[in-house]
């Protein structure tokens, strides 16, 4: 259904109807067809999809204004004229505060939507969120389940979404790979049918949108304008991403460029030495899984507390070694004294006084054994208040994060011989994008020290560029994702599986390692878990 707000628009120019076709072979062309209030259809291989009855014509849901103060208000979008102009094939939308056009170009099997947002008022247009078409699929979308919305943005990543029917498949892209914008279908207008869905294109953030979803800064001033440039890709059923965006997955790679090289799949071990609270009083730090028997407050218990670490690690180093790993990631060498998120400290140098004069010996149990060797990093700094017993993780300015995971680095590296990072809450919380740090960080990490491998926990598309990030198998990771190994052909991930679908999703594992990809499994003991990770790699070739 249009936009309530559309029957207040006063129509200055209407072209009744004209038709426009791509220029195609064997009526493989996007045709397009006006109205008076705008896109009447959209036609790809004899199929339509522009939903009946709807506008084409672009409308806007909201337009903040930005006051002088910072407030915020609503910009008046009840009241305004629309023009048509079938002949150039575009729509515009004209306010007391400036405009929103969008010209459509129809192109073989693509459809450009090229959009200009003019502010001619006196105040900054702080966000812009637009619904562009009302798609109507021949059938039901087959990547939609009925809840999740299906929305990307470009930062770190293309702006790449596929939906396929019966009869075909669409991208949607964003053919601008840096400037933040969302994109994408919410959710159906039909469910259960889920054929019909709203494009949005947005900044900003919608209120509707799960709190991950980034919020896009990209404010237009008194006076200035922006451009939004998308396109709809059509295929024949069964397309693929790479064949429906080659272009865009190739201009990715190229900004992005792969600098990983890391030819060592085999499995990784994780040890965790430590619970988070509640904690007994004698261990403090919850050692060896909170076990009420450790006492690190006394000599005698820190001397049994040392022998028990050295027993800990000949049993893990055994393990290791019988499931063929490459190496080992120590999550928790200072210990869990606070509760999440302050609970993996991520700093090595900052090792409590039962464990700090046994770091050496115990990191060497596992380099003599032939084993690389890893901790746990963050990006943030662990800092107890001057008043108050409480440590938190404190965030750093994102000029500085580079160096506070490089001091980290450099430390670790020199001391143990340290080559295998994992990089917790690597979260940019100041960020406008409320999510993973730049992955600019990362490359700069990558080449100032080549020999290693960071694990991130948070990621987009870019990371795989340089590292190899983590996934768990428990929510819902199976493999490096399709868009990565796309732009990155020898792009892989590290998969850790303890607690995970290991049965159910075998076959999806084995194919995962096959392309490259590590499993990572819990060391410290015989865990059930280990023969089925011994089995993909062996079923995968590996």
């Amino acid at each position: 259904m249009p936009n309530p707000a559309d029957r207040c628009l006063l129509p200055i120019l209407l072209i009744v109807s004209l038709c426009w076709r791509g220029e195609g072979e064997d009526g493989e062309a996007v045709a397009l067809r006006f109205g008076p209030e705008g896109l009447a259809a959209i036609s790809y291989h004899g199929e339509q999809y522009l939903t009946p009855g709807s506008l084409g014509a672009t409308w806007n849901d909201e337009v903040a204004l930005r006051q002088a103060d910072g407030a915020i208000t609503a910009a008046d979008v009840a009241h305004g004229t629309l023009q048509v102009d079938a002949a150039l094939r575009t729509v515009e939308r004209r306010y007391a505060w400036g405009a929103i056009r969008c010209v459509y170009t129809p192109s073989a099997n693509r459809l450009a939507l090229d959009l200009t947002i003019s502010n001619a008022g006196a105040l900054t247009i702080g966000s812009v969120q637009l619904q562009v078409l009302e798609l109507g699929f021949p059938s039901a979308v087959a990547e939609y389940d009925g809840n999740t919305p299906m929305m990307a943005t470009n930062i770190g990543a293309p702006s790449l979404i596929v939906t396929s029917h019966v009869h075909g498949a669409v991208a949607l892209v964003n053919e601008d790979l840096e400037r933040g914008l969302s994109i994408g279908y919410p959710w159906a207008n039909d469910r259960p049918a889920n054929r019909t869905f709203p494009l949005w294109a947005d900044t900003g953030k919608r209120a509707k949108l799960p709190p991950s979803h980034p919020t896009i800064e990209r404010p237009i001033p008194p006076g200035g304008n922006d451009h939004y440039h998308l396109s709809l890709r059509f295929g024949q059923a069964g397309a693929t991403a790479a064949e429906l965006a080659p272009d865009i997955l190739r201009r990715f790679a190229e900004a992005h460029p792969a600098t990983l090289s890391w030819p060592d799949r085999r499995p990784i071990g994780m040890l965790m030495l430590s619970s988070s609270v509640p904690h007994h009083a004698l261990n403090p730090r919850g050692w060896f899984l909170n076990d009420p028997e450790i006492d690190t407050t006394t000599d005698a218990g820190r001397a049994r507390f040392a022998d028990r670490l050295m027993a800990y690690a000949d049993k893990s180093v055994s393990v290791l070694k019988r499931m063929g790993a490459q190496g080992v990631i120590i999550w928790d060498c200072e210990g869990q004294e606070f509760p999440h998120a302050t609970s993996y400290i991520g700093d090595p140098r900052r090792m409590p006084p039962e464990i700090a004069p046994l770091a050496d010996a115990f990191f060497r149990k596992f380099s003599d054994a032939g084993l690389r060797t890893g901790v746990c990093i963050r990006p943030q700094l662990p800092v107890v208040p001057v008043y108050g017993q409480q440590a938190e993780q404190r965030e750093v300015p994102i000029a500085d994060q580079f160096a506070v995971l490089s001091d980290k680095l450099a430390y670790v590296s020199k001391r143990w011989g340290c080559t295998l990072f994992y990089v917790d809450s690597d979260v940019d919380r100041a960020h406008v994008a409320e999510g993973p740090i730049d992955a600019e960080v990362f490359r700069r990490l990558a080449a100032a020290y080549p020999a290693i491998l960071l694990i991130p926990e948070q990621k987009t598309a870019s990371y795989w560029a340089s590292t190899a990030p983590y996934c768990e198998l428990r929510g819902g990771w199976a493999s490096t994702p399709l868009l990565p190994r796309l732009a990155y052909p020898h792009a892989f991930s590290v998969i850790a599986v303890n607690d995970g679908p290991l049965e159910g999703r075998h076959a999806e594992l084995v194919a995962a390692v096959a392309r490259g990809d590590v499993l990572m499994f819990r060391a410290w003991w015989d865990d059930p878990e280990q023969p089925a990770v011994s089995a993909i790699y062996r079923e995968a070739g590996r």
